[in-house]
């Protein structure tokens, strides 16, 4: 019987040393057309020149929806985290609504098309939201991994220790 255990053992010892935390990715947009953004986040943007890619990091494979005035449309990240898209209804001089989400987050600014002889791509000076944090949260822990893993492995070696137990009991 104790032979038919050890698989299990075996698995919980590799499961539970093995075992690392998932980080999420934080939705940002890290360059509008030709200018980075350095990692800040303006709820306005002017940009010199005409529909200007829109690149920047979500979760892995994620979706990311990419809302211009009222139509969203929808990209996929890489399995790096990284996505973009360029927008084709860009082209005239003005305001545009943008919003980009992924999962549970939400970016929004106003992003102005002007015109000028190089394209960049510059922060309104009146309205800036929070810098984003230094670290990415965790999603899950190794420590419950540990605890799981110490639990499952203490329940086997309880129930091997019993049946022995009752085998040995039955031999006298």
């Amino acid at each position: 019987m104790l032979k038919r255990l050890i698989p299990f053992f075996v698995a919980t010892i590799i499961a539970v040393f093995t075992a690392q935390p998932v980080h999420a990715q934080t939705l940002t947009i890290d360059s509008i057309g030709n200018a980075s953004t350095n990692g800040q986040t303006f709820t306005s943007w002017t940009y010199i020149g005409a529909n200007p890619v829109l690149k920047g990091t979500a979760s892995p494979s994620a979706l990311v929806n990419v809302k211009i005035e009222n139509i969203t449309y929808a990209t996929n990240a890489t399995t790096e985290g990284e996505w973009q898209y360029q927008p084709t209804t860009m082209s005239a001089v003005g305001a545009y609504s943008v919003q980009v989400s992924s999962l549970t987050e939400t970016i929004l600014f106003t992003l102005n098309i002007a015109t000028a002889s190089s394209a960049s791509a510059t922060p309104s000076p009146v309205a800036t939201q929070p810098a984003m944090p230094d670290t990415l949260p965790e999603s899950g822990s190794s420590t419950l991994f540990y605890v799981v893993g110490i639990g499952l492995f203490s329940i086997a070696i309880g129930v091997a220790a019993r049946m022995t137990l009752a085998h040995n009991s039955n031999e006298a």
